[in-house]
């Protein structure tokens, strides 16, 4: 026989649930508010992550500020290096020296820059993005 009351808890207890893991998300969402930074493509700097056997690139400026290339960040940053992306990929992914030759790249290509800015978008310490070029 159906027990309404039985019922009525099992779908209180499903709402306490998901109120619980509701109130974690946004816990998440607003822990994680991202950071803008306008830079010039000439202050910027790359380095590969000794530490990291994968692809760690270090994208940094003449300043104090570092950050983490996320995967996506890398390859924006690549693409506008004009660095094919398999051809990157086997770099990053490579050893110690092959690593060097992409950050080199990298560093050469962005020195170069006539003056452009690039937004860096940045969650805690890892550059989620080379959103744009800056006007």
């Amino acid at each position: 026989m159906y027990d309404q009351n039985q019922a009525k808890l099992k779908l209180e207890e499903a709402i306490q649930r998901g109120t619980a893991q509701a109130a974690g998300a946004v816990q998440r969402v607003l822990a994680t508010v991202p950071t803008d930074s306008v830079v010039k493509a000439a202050a910027l700097t790359f380095r590969h992550d000794a530490d990291k056997r994968e692809a760690g690139i270090i994208l940094g400026t003449d300043g104090d500020v570092e950050w983490s290339l996320h995967p996506n960040a890398r390859r924006q940053v690549e693409a506008r290096a004009n660095i094919p992306g398999t051809y990157a990929d086997k770099l990053a992914e490579g050893e110690p020296w092959q690593r060097d030759l992409l950050c080199h790249a990298l560093r050469e290509t962005y020195a170069h820059g006539n003056g452009h800015r690039h937004l860096v978008r940045a969650v805690d310490v890892e550059a989620a993005a080379d959103v744009a070029e800056a006007a």
